[in-house]
């Protein structure tokens, strides 16, 4: 048996008025039995049959986490491709809103689609990483969900949305900030635009816990990646790379409603 090919981890949240904010465990073992069919699906694609076993490495003690990795199981069929690198990077390009390969199998892509069900209801949201790509956990929570099944049906249907632009663009969104959540690997965050009060969900990464306390309730400017479903001409999700404070004075008045859309031709609590 060959050595390790691949590496994938996975970690729940569990909603906030469970006990302690726990895992329902009928909820993640359904999960993971949807990550290992997915990963399966994968295999076959890759690698024309199974040729990989699916060991879990690390199971954490009080913590719905678990460390998958993939091993050779056939002498006679030897894996050309980690299965566990394919599934994460479909998943990572869906979540980047790049859509999904008419070239996969549908079974592979379902999947994906049904990762991240439930999502606010029976579970907070959960995280995805691959142990050799420390630098793309992927936050599976509504809006990735909507990406996924979205993504579906396009393929399905092998065509896109007309008229409103679809895809990603960076640009700057004025707003006050709220809602900002630390728990995990991925901060996440709600802006309410000053014009209509909108309300956009965001990402925080790439700015500091200190950035994100100091802006917190405060108008502000901010530099993003913004993620456009074809529907909307307002994005669905922001991942905020730049925080700039406003202060109230009437030399700030210009800054009110706008935003520069670039549209392509056409584990605590505050």
């Amino acid at each position: 048996m060959r050595p390790e090919l691949g590496k994938i981890w996975f970690k729940m949240y569990g909603l906030a008025h469970e006990r302690n904010g726990q895992v329902r465990a009928d909820v993640f073992a359904k999960k993971l039995a949807l990550l290992a069919k997915g990963l399966r699906a994968a295999d076959q694609y890759v690698n024309g049959g199974k040729s990989v076993n699916y060991l879990i490495s690390d199971l954490q003690y009080g913590s719905a986490v678990a460390h998958i990795v993939e091993v050779e199981c056939n002498i006679n069929r030897r894996a050309q491709e980690s299965s566990i690198r394919e599934w994460h990077s479909v998943v990572r390009n869906v979540n980047q809103g790049w859509g999904i390969s008419r070239e996969l199998p549908r079974s592979l892509v379902k999947t994906i689609a049904d990762l991240g069900n439930g999502s606010g209801k029976t579970f907070s949201h959960a995280e995805l990483g691959a142990s050799d790509d420390a630098q793309n956990v992927i936050r599976i929570d509504q809006f990735f969900d909507k990406k996924a099944d979205r993504a579906l049906e396009d393929l399905n249907r092998n065509s896109a949305s007309a008229g409103i632009f679809r895809g990603t663009a960076l640009g700057t969104f004025d707003g006050t900030l709220k809602e900002v959540d630390l728990r995990g690997t991925v901060a996440s965050a709600k802006l309410i635009l000053n014009l209509g009060d909108k309300e956009i969900d965001c990402t925080c990464n790439s700015v500091t816990v200190q950035n994100l306390k100091e802006a917190l309730d405060n108008r502000v400017t901010v530099s993003a990646l913004a993620y456009y479903n074809g529907n909307d001409r307002l994005p669905e999700q922001i991942e905020i790379k730049k925080i700039k404070l406003l202060g109230s004075g009437s030399g700030l008045r210009r800054w009110r409603g706008q935003f520069n859309l670039n549209y392509a031709g056409a584990e605590d609590v505050w």
